[in-house]
Formats: C-alpha cells, structure tokens, sequence
C-alpha cells in the first residue's frame, strides 16, 4: 500500500519488542548488504578500501597516534553513526568538495585513486 511507512513500523516494533530504542532518522530496514551479489559487494570493498587508504595517507600515516586528528576523525566520522551523509563527512574530513555530492563525479574521483595504505603489510604497523 503507498500509505505504508515502514520506518514508522519499524520504530513502532523497537517501542514494542526492541532492546534499543529507535533511533530516529535511521531507515536500515532500506539498506540490506545481503540482497546485492557477491561481485558488487567484492567491488564496493575495493572502493572503500580506497577512502579508507586516502583518509589514512592524509591524515594518519605521518602520525597515527596525533590525538589533534583522532579528534577530527571522531568528530567528523565517527559521531554520526549512521544519521549523517557519509559523502559530506569524507568531504569534509578530506576538504574534498568534489566528494560532496556523491555523485558519478565523486565517484569517478574515489575511482581514480590508488589503494596506497602501508597498514595492511605484516611489520608495517
């Protein structure tokens, strides 16, 4: 029916039988990993695997332990959870204004960078 909302069922359940209270904002109930195939979750791995190595080299690779940018991250990323645009936090963290939009553009961006990080080598970290 259009008249379903089942953001509204799920928070009404959470209420009912949750262990947590809802948190509102949040639809996962509409971001399901498991209904896409194994290659694009394999793919998306890849591409995250390239933000995740950009945000290391410009941020923590000359001092991982900088409490100055561990705060920037936690503010930034972390604080959020699940209720804000991950393009605008990684947009922000990286000064990247071309990954705002989250658009074919930034991801043609992600797309052009290289999976450079040093963390994954044994004796590296």
């Amino acid at each position: 029916s259009p008249e379903f909302d089942s953001t509204a069922a799920l928070a009404r359940l959470y209420e009912y039988r949750g262990l947590i209270p809802y948190v509102p904002g949040t639809s996962w109930q509409t971001q399901f990993g498991h209904l896409f195939g194994y290659g694009a979750t394999y793919y998306s791995y890849l591409f995250d695997r390239a933000i995740a190595s950009r945000v290391w080299r410009k941020l923590f690779a000359h001092d991982p332990l900088n409490r100055t940018t561990g705060e920037r991250y936690k503010n930034e990323i972390l604080r959020y959870g699940g209720g804000r645009d991950p393009w605008k936090m990684v947009s922000t963290l990286l000064h990247a204004a071309e990954l705002e939009g989250g658009d074919a553009g930034s991801m043609a961006e992600v797309g052009r960078w290289k999976i450079e990080d040093e963390v994954s080598f044994p004796g590296r970290h």
